[in-house]
């Protein structure tokens, strides 16, 4: 998913710089075309060139339009053929200038502020907590963490989940945390510990492997569905591998053992 987006990304960026390539072409053509013209109808290369550039650029008026209409009679062909060339300039300035605006918006409205500020102020975090996947698991070590004022990011490939995390008040990043580049934006290295609560055995067991890649310091806490899994994580460099559902179950039995059976 996250290849296709990024391929669809370049893909928009290469037909944007075809777009750009073409009018930059198309405008060196219709300038070189018309001053040849003009010049060829007026016997003036100065004015001609002018006339042509400021049909293109110049928004306030044209200065030399007083020597083009000198050197030839109005509505006359060669008048008539000019005063088409200029409308083709200007209509190209339009489109141009159009172009620009609208890629300036774009670049505009999808510079993030508040993830760039985030990502500087992450910058600055040491002892935090990653948690990677948001899960019931993780929703409520989240809660535990905000109780007792421990910084933490969580880390989700799901928008619609990264989008209900921001929701909740909390840092979150959208991007796979399987990978090098999603854990060291969590800053997986200066943190206290990283934990994996998805509830896919293998996708925790990929990021504890990543995760002990980048550093050999940061504790590792893992979730598993599957008891056969935990000797794998644990190999894989987990110091702490849990099961929610034997956990549970202990502590609704000793529940039931402290109360007794009638």
């Amino acid at each position: 998913m996250v290849d296709a987006v990024v391929e669809v990304s370049q893909r928009d960026g290469s037909v944007e710089t075809r777009v750009l390539i073409s009018l930059v072409l198309t405008t060196l053509f219709f300038t070189v075309f018309s001053i040849l013209i003009i010049t060829y109808i007026t016997g003036n290369f100065y004015a001609s060139s002018y006339y042509t550039l400021a049909a293109l650029f110049d928004a306030v008026g044209i200065d030399q339009g007083a020597v083009i209409a000198s050197a030839v009679p109005v509505f006359s062909i060669p008048f008539d053929v000019i005063v088409t060339l200029s409308a083709f300039d200007g209509l190209i300035k339009i489109i141009i200038i159009g172009f620009f605006l609208a890629t300036l918006i774009n670049i505009i409205t999808s510079f993030d502020i508040g993830t760039k500020l985030a990502v500087l102020s992450r910058r600055r975090w040491k002892g935090h907590v990653v948690i990677c996947g948001y899960s019931l698991l993780a929703e409520k070590v989240a809660m535990e963490l905000v109780g007792k004022k421990i910084p933490f990011i969580i880390v989700d490939r799901d928008e619609s989940k990264t989008d209900e995390i921001k929701e909740a008040g909390y840092a979150a990043l959208h991007e796979d945390f399987t990978t090098d580049m999603a854990l060291k934006n969590a800053y997986v290295d200066s943190a206290k510990s990283v934990m994996f609560l998805t509830y896919n055995d293998y996708d925790n067991l990929l990021g504890v492997i990543t995760a002990r890649h980048i550093s050999s310091n940061v504790k590792i806490i893992a979730r598993a569905s599957d008891s056969n899994t935990i000797t794998k994580i644990h190999r894989a460099g987990a110091e702490l591998c849990v099961v929610p559902e034997v956990l549970a179950g202990i502590d609704l039995g000793e529940a039931i053992a402290s109360k007794g059976l009638k």
